[in-house]
């Protein structure tokens, strides 16, 4: 599944160095999903060399840039690697969907591609699931007909790019694996698309369900425990104050 996440100019020099991985302070991350013993496995698919910020900072000055501040002018489409993907074709399967990206968003606008082998979610046992997924981050930037190209990510990131998305994508990568890829499986193809926000909480339900569900068997078993002994009260019934 993916998702696209849209960031202001205040947050995108922090977002970058998540994609980076650049650690503030004593080099742990601030993420507890993320295995620093892991990130050496990183690796960015973007094809030039210049780094994030200088690359967001020259391709704005190309282009109409609002000065607003709460002007979007970054955005990151988040995959994830599916479940009929063995680990033996990860990186192709990012490769593929690198390509139908760029194809989408415009090679010039790619600030970034990071995919991440070093982060997953936590069980409520606390174990780390490694989850390899891939942040395509890039410029949103329009070209209009009779106009110079400007950030707009309203016009980029539209309803129709929305609802379209997934379905392309996974036609796509289908089409390079000479298989059916899934891109968007079970309830969530009714959804087509979830936010980060929406996603994050996605998640943390199904952490909640399963948590709940753990604490009910807990109950049930001290329920279990409580019927199978005899009921021999430890005080008077006639002097209980009602």
């Amino acid at each position: 599944m993916a998702h696209i996440e849209k960031f202001k100019r205040k947050d995108v020099a922090r977002v970058c160095n998540h994609f980076e991985r650049k650690f503030s302070g004593d080099g742990i991350p601030d993420n507890r999903n993320i295995d620093p013993t892991r990130t050496h496995l990183n690796y960015n698919l973007a094809e030039h060399n210049e780094a994030q910020m200088e690359f967001i900072n020259r391709r704005c000055a190309e282009v109409r840039c609002n000065p607003r501040a709460d002007l979007n002018i970054l955005a990151s489409c988040c995959l994830f690697l599916p479940k009929d993907v063995p680990p033996e074709d990860e990186r192709r399967f990012f490769e593929s969907a690198y390509r139908f990206l760029s194809d989408r968003y415009e090679k010039n606008n790619i600030v970034s591609a990071w995919v991440h082998k070093d982060e997953g979610i936590k069980t409520s046992e606390g174990v780390l699931i490694n989850s390899p997924h891939i942040h395509f981050a890039f410029i949103p930037v329009a070209n209009r007909d009779t106009d110079k190209e400007c950030i707009s990510a309203k016009l980029v990131i539209n309803r129709c790019d929305l609802q379209t998305l997934h379905t392309d994508m996974e036609t796509a990568i289908s089409n390079d694996f000479g298989r059916k890829i899934s891109i968007l499986t079970g309830a969530l193809k009714d959804r087509k698309l979830m936010s980060m926000p929406e996603y994050r909480k996605y998640k943390q339900l199904q952490r909640d369900i399963v948590e709940m569900e753990r604490r009910k068997t807990e109950l049930q078993d001290e329920i279990f425990d409580i019927e199978g002994t005899d009921f021999r009260p430890l005080f008077n019934t006639n002097e209980m104050i009602l």
